[in-house]
């Protein structure tokens, strides 16, 4: 839950810089947040059975799944031919 809550706020789509207060658009901000985080998430969890993410010496992943997929589905968009 903790890794959930830390990609949406500060460290993936810095849901808290946005400034919004009215509950209303806060909902509407935090609904289509959640509908591009689920993307993320499943693309990471499909490319990690694919070709998984590198294990640093501490134990832990380079990088998150939401990330992993963030950065190739982003890639994709961009239409990079090497992805």
């Amino acid at each position: 839950m903790e890794c959930t809550f830390a990609s949406i706020k500060a460290r993936g789509f810095d849901l808290e810089r946005t400034g919004v207060t009215q509950p209303t658009r806060l909902e509407r901000l935090f609904g289509l947040v959640i509908l591009a985080w689920m993307p993320c998430l499943q693309v990471g969890v499909w490319l990690q059975t694919i070709k998984p993410i590198k294990v640093l010496a501490h134990g832990r992943r380079a990088m998150s799944l939401v990330r992993y997929g963030s950065e190739r589905l982003r890639n994709a968009l961009r239409w990079d031919p090497d992805d």
